[in-house]
C-alpha cells in the first residue's frame, strides 16, 4: 500500500502539487476539455512521483523538492503540450482567453450573461443577412419584412440568452453554492420564471416569424403542455454550471510564482 493512502496528503500538499501542475498546463492554449485532461492526467503523474519520494524522505517538504527536480522545467513540458494541440484547440483556446463565449472567474455573471447574448444577436444577424443574400438572389422576398424580422428576432434571441444564462448561472449558486449562497425564494423564482420559459419562446418565436398573433396564442397554448419541463432542464443547466465555474475558480485561484 502507498503512503498517500497510508498516509493521506494535506491540503498544502494538494496544493503544492496542484502548483506543479499549473505551472505547466496554463500558458497552454487549446480548449477547455483539453486542459482539463491535461491538468487531470499530469497531476495525477505528479501524485505518483510524490506517492515514491516521499516512501524514500521524511517530510513532505523533502518529497515536494525532490517531485519539482524529477518533473524539470516548465517550460519543455508545456512546449510539449502546445504541440500536441490541434488548430482546433489553438482556435478554442484563443477565444477563451478573449472571453468569447466562455465564462472565466475574472468577469462577473452579468457581464458574461450580456456577452452571450451579444454574440448570439451577431450570429443571428449572418444567418438572416445570408438567408436575405440568397432570397435577393433568387429574385425572391421583402427586404424590408426580412430586416424587420431580423431586428426583432435578434432582439429577443438576446434578451432569451442574457436571461437564461443569468437564470443558469445563478440557479447553480442557489442551489449547490455555499450555505451562506443558497436562496429558497430566489429559487421558488427561478423555478417560476422557467415554467413561463417555454410557452413565452413559443410564442414570440412565432409570432415573430408570422406576425400572426392569434396562431402565436395556440402556440403558446401548446407549449404550456411541456412548460414543467423548463425547471428541470434549468436544474440540470445550472448543475453543470456551477461545477464548471467552482473547477475554473480552484485553478485559477492558483497563484504562480513569476
Amino acid at each position: 500500500m502507498s503512503s498517500t493512502e497510508n498516509h493521506p496528503p494535506s491540503d498544502d500538499v494538494i496544493i503544492a502539487l496542484k502548483t506543479i501542475v499549473e505551472r505547466v498546463v496554463r500558458p497552454v492554449v487549446t480548449g477547455r476539455e483539453r486542459k482539463r485532461a491535461m491538468r487531470e492526467e499530469l497531476l495525477a503523474h505528479v501524485t505518483d512521483v510524490f506517492d515514491l519520494e516521499r516512501a524514500n524522505v521524511s517530510s513532505d517538504a523533502a518529497a515536494l523538492a525532490r517531485t519539482r527536480d524529477r518533473l524539470g522545467d516548465a517550460g519543455p513540458l508545456t512546449a510539449d503540450l502546445q504541440r500536441a494541440v490541434s488548430r482546433w484547440g489553438r482556435v478554442q483556446g484563443t477565444l477563451q482567453r478573449a472571453n468569447w463565449g466562455f465564462w472565466t472567474p475574472a468577469q462577473s455573471t452579468a457581464r458574461f450573461a450580456c456577452k452571450q447574448g451579444g454574440i448570439l444577436v451577431v450570429l443571428s444577424c449572418l444567418l438572416f443577412a445570408l438567408m436575405l443574400t440568397i432570397e435577393q438572389l433568387k429574385g425572391l422576398g421583402d427586404s424590408g419584412f426580412a430586416l424587420r424580422a431580423t431586428l426583432i428576432y435578434s432582439a429577443l434571441t438576446a434578451i432569451f440568452m442574457t436571461t437564461f444564462t443569468l437564470v443558469d448561472t445563478r440557479i447553480g449558486t442557489a442551489l449547490f453554492g455555499r450555505s451562506s449562497e443558497r436562496s429558497w425564494p430566489l429559487l421558488v423564482g427561478f423555478v417560476l420564471l422557467a415554467v413561463a420559459a417555454l410557452p413565452a419562446l413559443a410564442f414570440f418565436v412565432y409570432w415573430t416569424a408570422t406576425g400572426d398573433v392569434s396562431a402565436s396564442l395556440g402556440h403558446l397554448r401548446f407549449a404550456c403542455y411541456f412548460a414543467p419541463i423548463g425547471p428541470f432542464m434549468f436544474y440540470a443547466a445550472g448543475k453543470i454550471t456551477y461545477d464548471e465555474m467552482m473547477y475554473e475558480r480552484e485553478w485559477a485561484g492558483i497563484e504562480l510564482d513569476e
